[in-house]
């Protein structure tokens, strides 16, 4: 294996994934692509025909790396792939982020809640062109 991308969200399974990604590319020596997707920012509404801005796209990107930085560093303590990691912060569907950062990995790993498996899950194993792996969460995450 050359890569291997891996979603990471806010959801707890997604740690488990994170973790059980970076163990496979530490034991295959593949490049582990830590993918993070977030809704594209809209106004929060309007007043007297004027749009009232939420956070733009750049911040609200600045925020998720320096988010995704600190539950790489706390998942993968120990793991001597946790600086060496690749990571990407994209505005936009998750689903669809997922897919195309993943079009060129050999494998895309994501984690799953314990009672249901969720709709990005769902779209990525139908459509993707790699395997997907999907990572159940640990009990106490």
């Amino acid at each position: 294996m050359n890569r291997i991308a891996v979603g990471l969200s806010r959801a707890g399974a997604s740690r488990s994934a994170l973790r059980w990604a970076a163990e496979r590319a530490c034991e295959t020596g593949s490049e582990l692509l830590v993918v993070t997707a977030v809704a594209d920012p809209r106004p929060l509404g309007s007043v007297g025909g004027m749009q009232i801005p939420c956070i733009g796209s750049a911040a609200l990107e600045a925020a998720t790396l320096q988010w995704q930085q600190h539950v790489i560093a706390e998942t993968l303590q120990g793991v001597d792939l946790a600086a060496s990691a690749t990571r990407v912060v994209e505005v936009g569907s998750p689903s669809w982020v997922l897919l195309r950062r993943s079009a060129d990995a050999d494998l895309l790993v994501l984690g799953a809640s314990r009672r249901r498996i969720g709709s990005v899950v769902r779209r990525c194993t139908k459509k993707s062109r790699c395997p997907v792996a999907v990572i159940e969460a640990s009990p106490t995450e």
